[in-house]
Formats: structure tokens, sequence, C-alpha cells
């Protein structure tokens, strides 16, 4: 590390909160929905803050065991300050990606156990053989 980093980071250090009320952030609260009128069956994150958003994770009813314990994951990334762009994407890429994995690869009935690592070498293979509607194999990008 440079020296000009090195003071940079000291710099930092020194001008942190002096007490635990200066640690306070004001972060977005979550809380899941299960059903709505007219969709009982629906799932939503619903992010109550200055930028209010709710995204619907429903398709992940279709790995009824996985559903709830991700349900809750992404409603506790969503409310550490991450951004409503960021977790619009990351519910896009689970629909994309691993919950239409466990779909064409038939793995609906994986329990939490089955999260192995084996189990992820298979969907980065699988993300490298997914095609897109058209027939096209997935960009590099939407990949990761």
């Amino acid at each position: 590390m440079s020296a000009s980093r090195r003071t940079s980071a000291r710099a930092r250090y020194n001008q942190r909160p002096s007490s635990v009320d200066d640690h306070i952030v004001a972060l977005p609260l979550s809380r899941i929905i299960h059903g709505q009128p007219g969709r009982p069956d629906a799932i939503l994150v619903d992010f109550i803050g200055v930028n209010h958003q709710e995204i619907d994770l429903t398709f992940m009813r279709v790995a009824p065991a996985l559903c709830l314990p991700f349900v809750e994951a992404f409603a506790q990334l969503g409310s550490t300050g991450v951004n409503s762009v960021s977790r619009a994407n990351v519910a896009s890429a689970l629909r994309a990606g691993f919950f239409r994995f466990l779909q064409e690869e038939r793995l609906i009935t994986a329990q939490v156990g089955d999260l192995t690592e084996a189990m992820f070498r298979n969907f980065m293979k699988w993300l490298g053989l997914a095609r897109v509607p058209g027939g096209k194999v997935l960009k590099v990008s939407s990949r990761e």
C-alpha cells in the first residue's frame, strides 16, 4: 500500500463515529407479504423507506422448500442500504438464473441442505449453456 493510501485510510479511521448513536443509518425496513387481493399465492417483499419499493418474488414458489429461506434472505439483504435498482436486478437474476436452473434441471424439490458446492458447479455449467428466447447463449455479463 502506498504512503498516500495509508494516510488516506488513517484519516478515514480517525474520522470514524465516536459513539453508538453516530453509527445509526436510516435503512429501509422490509416486510414479507404473503398474498394480495386477487393474487392469494403472491409473495412480495415491501421495502419501506425513502424509496418505497415492492418486489414480487412469487416465482420462488417453484421450489417450495427453498422459497421461504430465499425470500427471507432477499428481504434481509435488501434492507442493508442496497439501492432499489440493485434489488430489482438481484430479483431478476434469481428469476432468470438460479430458479430457472432449478426448474429446467428438475431440482424444484431441492432442500436447503442440497445447496452444495456440486450443485453450484452444475449451476455454473448450466449458465454457460443457458439460452435466452431466440436460442442465443446468455452473454457473459448476464451469467455473472
